[in-house]
């Protein structure tokens, strides 16, 4: 049984091999030395099977999604072109995405994309991991302790008996609880803090501290936390199964499906700005965009068993 850190060290020894492998043939003794490494466990065979999973099914775009777009939009030659050019340079970005995954797919508790999780900790305070999500939980004598590594965790503490302080820590700093449900979120390089019940305590890594109280939320990084504000209840609402915009545009609401949709989501340029309003479900996303469909008018093609979604302006 490998460790957690053993673990890592295959899975980027297997990123090692499909680089070289991406960029030449092996010789015959790099060919034995890559066999031997292959055999010698089943966890080394199911790290390289999971990379090579991953160069399969992104080989099979082109045919089976690109072409359809290009038959379907010609006016978008411009952008299919572009898109093909990535393309080929996929099985090389997917190998590089996997070695920056290695952190997040070695948790203690992760989601995937359109996966949520509910996670009971053992002093009876639950955890809602949203989609694409990851954590370790490190539970000690004296502190107890959420590594929130990628994604947002919406959190429900309850009492200890041994009054061990709760936090959630992050890259940018970490969130004291104080009685509290509250939900903390990594977005790019800074963090997100919203308390709806009780109150939390802030830390950023450099130092600065931070006050929240119930209906408060706030951004912070590193070196600095911004402004308090008052919370957004629609930065709640995907605790409850779905997600409540006003006023949205668009892009930024395809922003916001995305961890929810296995895949990719083209969207038109032209309908970036297109500001929308609604609670849409994100465990049914069929509905979520026959909603869209028939509110706003736009068209909304899916490809590749529905792992590919084309939104444009409905032709008149």
């Amino acid at each position: 049984m490998y460790s957690k850190q053993e673990k890592i060290n295959i899975i980027e020894q297997a990123a090692a091999w499909a680089l070289l492998v991406q960029q030449r043939d092996l010789s015959s003794a790099e060919q034995q030395q890559f066999e031997q490494w292959l055999q010698q466990s089943t966890f080394h065979a199911q790290a390289w099977q999971n990379i090579e999973q991953l160069q399969q099914k992104f080989q099979q775009l082109p045919t089976e999604i690109a072409a359809p777009v290009i038959k379907k939009q010609r006016t978008y030659k411009v952008e299919v072109k572009h898109l093909l050019m990535l393309l080929a340079t996929l099985p090389s970005l997917l190998i590089l995405y996997y070695l920056n995954s290695i952190q997040q797919w070695s948790a203690d508790y992760r989601t995937t994309t359109g996966e949520r999780k509910t996670v009971q900790l053992e002093d009876g305070g639950r955890i809602l991991l949203n989609a694409n999500t990851a954590i370790d939980i490190d539970y000690s004598r004296n502190s107890r302790s959420i590594i929130l590594r990628k994604g947002e965790i919406w959190i429900e503490t309850q009492h200890d008996v041994l009054q061990r302080p709760f936090w959630v820590k992050t890259p940018q700093g970490a969130a004291q609880a104080l009685g509290t449900k509250y939900l903390v979120k990594i977005e790019q390089q800074q963090a997100y803090v919203a308390v709806q019940q009780g109150a939390v305590a802030i830390q950023s890594l450099s130092g600065q501290q931070q006050y929240l109280s119930a209906g408060q939320q706030v951004y912070f990084n590193v070196d600095q936390i911004k402004k308090v504000e008052q919370l957004h209840p629609q930065q709640l609402s995907w605790t409850q199964g779905f997600l409540l915009v006003k006023d949205m545009p668009l892009q930024q609401f395809v922003e916001r499906i995305k961890p929810y949709q296995k895949g990719y989501i083209y969207l038109d340029p032209a309908l970036q700005q297109l500001r929308i309003s609604g609670n849409y479900p994100i465990d049914d996303l069929a509905k979520l965009y026959k909603m869209l469909q028939h509110t706003y008018g736009v068209e909304i093609s899916h490809y590749m068993h529905g792992h590919w979604v084309y939104i444009q302006k409905q032709a008149h």
